[in-house]
């Protein structure tokens, strides 16, 4: 749906690019905070699946935008994966 190669100086993001992002962030946040309870299992690999996903142009375009309104752990949590080898 996100094509890898798109021009990240393009500042026109989609209505669907916007909301399948949007969808993404809301679902992340759901199972980070399921894993943090122990309601859930932890993910091998999550956090290198998510570091490569927020560096594309477009879901680091909407993360921008959208993390002022999340909760400053979950921030971390994002922002900590981009720094994954």
């Amino acid at each position: 749906m996100l094509d890898p190669n798109r021009d990240p100086n393009d500042p026109v993001i989609s209505g669907e690019e916007w909301l399948f992002v949007k969808q993404l962030i809301l679902h992340l946040d759901s199972v980070h905070r399921a894993m943090k309870a122990g309601m859930f299992v932890t993910i091998d690999g999550l956090r290198t699946d998510v570091g490569e996903f927020f560096t594309a142009p477009v879901p680091q375009a909407v993360w921008t935008k959208m993390k002022k309104v999340q909760d400053d752990d979950f921030i971390a949590f994002v922002e900590s994966c981009f720094r994954v080898e």
